[in-house]
């Protein structure tokens, strides 16, 4: 969640993308995620190993969450 990952993230949400930020170092996530929420987007962080299926897995539920709950319910993702 860094260097040209980061400036990505950046640039989608600032496009109006919903961006989950995927990153093996959670702080590094979090601070992308953060970025984008203060430049007004939507963004949530999400720590994985994306070479363990298992943890791909979970990457793909939470932007599922994320990406296709409606509104209403993004309160305590959002936060």
């Amino acid at each position: 969640a860094g260097g040209i990952g980061r400036e990505s993230a950046l640039l989608f949400a600032q496009e109006g993308a919903k961006v989950v930020v995927v990153d093996l170092n959670q702080a590094l996530a979090d601070e992308t995620a953060q970025l984008i929420k203060a430049a007004g987007g939507h963004a949530i962080a999400v720590k994985a190993d994306v070479s363990k299926a298992a943890e791909c897995e979970n990457v793909r539920g939470s932007s599922y969450l994320f990406v296709y709950r409606p509104a209403r319910c993004h309160a305590e993702l959002l936060i």
